[in-house]
Parts: structure tokens; C-alpha cells; sequence
């Protein structure tokens, strides 16, 4: 097993967290949106967001 790499979100890793939220939709266990403006505007842009991180392997 590599490293564990955990870094901020940012604008690149929209598109990516978007696609791992629709997947888990597709899976049944998320209702709420998952499309690359939510991600942006309520996770990794919204003004109030403490943290938004990734981690990587």
C-alpha cells in the first residue's frame, strides 16, 4: 500500500468529487445533488466551509 496523501480540495478536484458523489447516488445511498456546481458552491467554494480535503493514495 502507497502513501497516504491528504491535501485541500480545490477548483481541479470539482469535476473528480462530483463523480464520486453521482456514483454513490447511482448506489442508492445519497439523495441530495451531486453535479460539479454543488460541489463547488457547497463544498470545496462556499464562503462559510471550514475545510474541504481530499485523501489520496
Amino acid at each position: 500500500m502507497g502513501n497516504l496523501i491528504i491535501r485541500q480540495a480545490g477548483l481541479d478536484d470539482v469535476e473528480g468529487i462530483s463523480d464520486v458523489l453521482q456514483e454513490i447516488t447511482a448506489a442508492g445511498k445519497r439523495k441530495r445533488p451531486s453535479d460539479p456546481g454543488f460541489v463547488l458552491t457547497n463544498y470545496v467554494g462556499h464562503p462559510d466551509q471550514l475545510t474541504c480535503v481530499l485523501a489520496l493514495s
